[in-house]
């Protein structure tokens, strides 16, 4: 079928390819963006004037599916293309990323979040949220699926058995803990690629913005020569190995209740927000002493995943040997 034909060899066929002898991953996807961006432009031009004059009440929520709604109307194409492309090429040998997940932490990362009680207090530092919104968000869900397989207090290496077929997996992974068919998110291939190049592309769109490059000409650069030593550039810029087992531990913050309180007189014990993500704050012991839990790891409000000293270790290896073994293969 000549419509399969890859001329460039970079995994997109030449029916789709914008330029099907020049290799670079993904031409179609970047051009699509490049379109997405100048069609934002327009948009926020629009909303602005809209916001300020009439629909002073409207809320981020609903400016997202007036922009939805307003691709479909001047690019339906683009629009559908959108809706029905959910992967993209990791490589060219048949791997992907998932675009949805790639969009959402490469927008965590340029957020920056509002100073509220916990950025004030430094209870959630901004690289922790950012973190949240990408590896460590994924790393953290699947030490609750090793939880969920294993029941509480497994052994190290029954722990680190588990995390090492969680962390990357694919489809295989259902036959091999039929268990997880009974949860939605976990840590697959394409989540790993799309965590890693959300990173690598956010910073090389901070390296680039003294030179004026654009967020699509990162894009265009990334995925023709960057995307190869991916895992290299990740953990030299956004993965820092000493910092990284925080993240596996329930209780990541203690402090003085008093010392908070003399920052911050609103933060109180219970469900508060820090900055963008709400965390459960519980006084133990000690009357002035309270603990600050990961987002993630809350169960309700009374309740929430406390994994052994064993158990955190062992999530913290995996990662850890897993993010080197891919290093040293690139």
């Amino acid at each position: 079928d000549p419509r399969k034909v890859d001329s460039d060899g970079d995994g997109e066929s030449d029916a789709t390819d914008p330029d099907p002898l020049s290799f670079q991953l993904n031409k179609e996807l970047c051009e699509n963006i490049i379109k997405l961006d100048e069609l934002a432009c327009e948009f926020q031009e629009q909303n602005e004037l809209n916001v300020s004059s009439i629909h002073l009440n409207v809320t981020p929520d609903v400016l997202d599916h007036q922009f939805i709604d307003y691709v479909n109307n001047k690019e339906p194409q683009l629009y559908e293309y959108f809706k029905s492309n959910e992967k993209y090429n990791a490589n060219n040998i048949g791997e992907k990323g998932d675009v949805y997940h790639l969009a959402a932490t490469l927008t965590g990362l340029m957020y920056v979040s509002g100073f509220g009680g916990g950025l004030k207090c430094g209870l959630m530092p901004e690289k922790n949220i950012d973190a949240l919104c990408g590896w460590a968000g994924d790393f953290q869900t699947a030490m609750i699926d090793a939880r969920f397989i294993l029941g509480e207090n497994a052994d190290y290496e029954s722990f680190k058995t588990v995390m090492k077929d969680l962390i990357g997996c694919d489809e295989s992974i259902y036959e091999k803990y039929p268990k997880l068919n009974e949860r939605k998110y976990h840590f697959p291939i394409y989540d790993v690629y799309s965590d890693v190049d959300a990173a690598n592309i956010y910073e090389l769109l901070r390296e680039g913005n003294a030179d004026g490059e654009t967020l699509c000409q990162v894009l265009v650069r990334y995925y023709e020569y960057d995307y190869k030593n991916r895992f290299t550039r990740f953990k030299s810029n956004s993965y820092d190995i000493i910092d990284a087992k925080q993240f596996t531990e329930v209780h990541y913050l203690d402090k003085l209740y008093s010392s908070i309180m003399e920052t911050d007189p609103i933060l109180l014990p219970g469900n508060i927000l820090l900055g963008e993500c709400l965390v459960v704050v519980k006084i133990v012991g000690k009357k002035d002493e309270i603990k600050i839990v990961w987002p993630l790891f809350k169960i309700d409000d009374d309740d929430w995943y406390d994994f052994n000293s064993e158990e955190s270790l062992a999530a913290y290896i995996s990662y850890r040997d897993y993010l080197l073994e891919r290093v040293k293969n690139e």
